[in-house]
């Protein structure tokens, strides 16, 4: 229990939206514990198109994308006990291209799981997951820091 609450605690917002790398391609990286660190990478494309001029609501819903995230989060993806964490924060969030906001709009939600024991932390060890339009999560990667 101790080495599950240990490696919780040090689960660690590293970077949310760490980078844009030329066209839509987008890069959410954390740290975890043992010096390795969780990169969800998309590229995005027409499945993550919505004007949002328009009247039309989103294609997914944010009350979707929180219990697509949340049926991810379930499934364990990262090799660790995830139990002990909420939804802290539900957002849609439009990407930039290369050249700023241009068209096609490519939306994403962002979902914030906060660790509830650590609530009375100033900063409780925090991970978003993104979910795409389609509603599909991108598979993460775990790799070690350089």
């Amino acid at each position: 229990m101790m080495k599950i609450k240990n490696i919780i605690t040090t689960l660690v917002l590293l970077i949310a939206l760490t980078s844009f790398a030329g066209g839509n391609h987008c890069v959410f990286e954390y740290d975890l514990a043992d010096k390795l660190k969780l990169t969800f990478e998309i590229n995005f494309d027409e499945r993550d198109e919505w004007n949002s001029s328009t009247s039309e609501q989103p294609p997914l819903s944010p009350k979707k994308a929180r219990e697509l995230a949340t049926e991810f989060f379930k499934r364990d993806p990262l090799g660790y006990d995830m139990g002990g964490w909420s939804v802290a924060r539900v957002d849609l969030s439009r990407v930039p291209g290369e050249s700023g906001f241009q068209q096609p709009e490519h939306w994403i939600h962002e979902i914030t799981f906060e660790a509830i024991h650590e609530r009375t932390v100033l900063n409780p060890p925090i991970l978003k997951v993104p979910v795409r339009m389609d509603g599909t999560i991108p598979e993460p990667k775990i790799g070690k820091h350089n």
